[in-house]
């Protein structure tokens, strides 16, 4: 009876265990995959981090895309450093966050470059949000700490699309995309709404 009871609790402590080991590899899994969808430098989602949080969102609602460029970014890295432009990138970054609400998604697509899907908002309220943005931007002050040098200012240029019935997400990225570039060639430091997606 004493070994029979023995084992039943050797077993009972060996399952605990077991199941305190797997909720440990569960929550090590998360932490994982949430840190492969997430942008290191600054917080935002990355690329994949982005496409799975549009997989949750209703096509059948509006929604518009916001794609941001820091303006002459290669002139900050080439003249103060690659971390004082990581340090701008950083702050860019915090600007998005605070001007997006809890529904919208941000990401850093890479390098300078940010993308904001505003969750059921049309182009003219995504717009509204990225002239806040381009304003936020605009007032930054920065000063290098070494050497106390004030940074020339920064800009960004912002392209906005709202997406159309039946469009791609790539489509639509491509028509803010296209409506920043557009944006850089008037003179940079503002924003440009791209005409709406027709089919063919």
């Amino acid at each position: 009876m004493n070994n029979a009871q023995g084992q039943r609790k050797a077993l009972s402590d060996e399952l605990t265990q077991t199941y305190a080991e797997v909720n440990l590899l569960r929550a090590q899994l998360n932490e994982t995959r949430e840190q492969a969808a997430v942008d290191a430098l600054t917080g935002l989602l990355n690329r994949r981090g982005c496409q799975s949080k549009l997989d949750t969102f209703d096509m059948e609602q509006i929604h518009s895309t916001i794609i941001i460029d820091i303006d002459h970014f290669k002139e900050v890295n080439d003249n103060f450093g690659h971390a004082v432009g990581d340090k701008v990138i950083q702050l860019i970054a915090n600007v998005i966050k605070k001007s997006i609400s809890p529904n919208d998604v941000a990401a850093r697509l890479g390098g300078e470059e940010f993308v904001i899907v505003m969750h059921n908002k049309s182009s003219e309220l995504a717009k509204g949000i990225a002239e806040k943005i381009r304003l936020s931007v605009e007032k930054l002050k920065l000063i290098q700490k070494q050497t106390n040098t004030h940074l020339p200012s920064i800009s960004v240029s912002l392209g906005v699309a709202e997406l159309s019935e039946r469009e791609s997400w790539d489509s639509v990225f491509d028509r803010a995309d296209k409506a920043m570039y557009q944006a850089k060639q008037q003179g940079r430091n503002r924003c440009i709404i791209s005409p709406d997606y027709c089919l063919a």
